[in-house]
């Protein structure tokens, strides 16, 4: 029993450390993150011309299309069609 117990150690260890490997894209995308911009788009998200936002409501309609403009403007590949959003 102490061995499987070992051995199981053993494999969780080795795992643990290939999954903590930092990958260099990541970062870089990281570092490109400013407070103020996520501080703007927040606002403009949260605000009265968006209703709150509720599912099939015009505001979360117009924050879709927010956010669809703000993928194409930073040259994010859309899933599948050319549209961000199902059924654009």
């Amino acid at each position: 029993m102490k061995k499987n117990n070992l051995l199981f150690l053993l494999i969780f260890a080795c795992l643990l450390s290939f999954s903590q490997s930092q990958d260099n894209n990541a970062m870089k995308f990281v570092q490109t993150i400013a407070a103020e911009d996520i501080k703007k788009h927040i606002s403009i998200l949260a605000s009265d011309e968006y209703e709150g936002r509720e599912t099939g409501k015009e505001g979360q309609k117009k924050a879709a299309q927010y956010i669809a403009a703000r993928f194409k403007k930073i040259g994010l590949k859309s899933a599948g069609d050319s549209s961000y959003t199902k059924g654009s």
